[in-house]
């Protein structure tokens, strides 16, 4: 893994608590089922779609989102 795609991670990270307004997501992983995430409903899939696009620049689609079902697939729709 290079040192951007180690920022990238970072910077995924500390926007994903952000957006589940939680201190930290260590027992997250990109693993982790979205629907195993207790702080996930439709008022956190709107926050990451306004907050992504201010933070990265990216026009998220609502559809997209919601038939993610890991972080990860959701980390790969901002750093695809």
């Amino acid at each position: 893994m290079n040192a951007n795609e180690i920022s990238f991670e970072q910077d995924f990270w500390d926007f994903f608590a952000e957006v589940l307004e939680v201190d930290h997501t260590e027992s997250l992983t990109f693993t982790t089922k979205i629907t195993d995430i207790e702080e996930w409903d439709s008022l956190v899939l709107l926050s990451f779609m306004a907050l992504a696009s201010q933070r990265f620049s990216v026009q998220l689609d609502g559809t997209k989102i919601k038939d993610a079902t890991t972080v990860g697939d959701l980390f790969n729709l901002i750093f695809p």
